[in-house]
């Protein structure tokens, strides 16, 4: 036998112990499965009533900051809308104008 030929069988021998270690081992599923805690019925309709309670006092926060951003924009517009253009030219006025015509057909003013 040649040199190299003996190293190549000793790679192989180490690649598959390698392997064969890294491999899980049929028995390892059954003994994590058999270490999960179960969550009873009643326990189960706890945990989804206070998700659920989470969830409902998210919604009322989300709603309530969209309404403050919503107050917001309606007060960032209307001080717009009564800000003075009268000394604007040109372009710079066309916009001033068009902007405000947008502001009046949006609150019916």
């Amino acid at each position: 036998m040649e040199p190299d030929q003996v190293s190549n069988e000793s790679d192989d021998a180490s690649d598959e112990s390698e392997c064969s270690s890294e491999m899980p081992s049929e028995e390892e599923p059954s003994v994590r499965n058999n270490k999960r805690k179960l969550v009873g019925e009643d326990e189960f309709k706890q945990i989804l009533d206070t998700m659920s309670e989470g969830l409902r006092q998210l919604n009322e926060i989300q709603s309530a900051r969209l309404e403050l951003e919503k107050q917001s924009l309606k007060t960032s517009q209307m001080k717009l809308l009564f800000t003075n253009i009268s000394h604007l030219t040109g372009r710079h006025r066309e916009i001033a104008e068009k902007v405000h015509k947008e502001i009046r057909e949006k609150y019916g003013l």
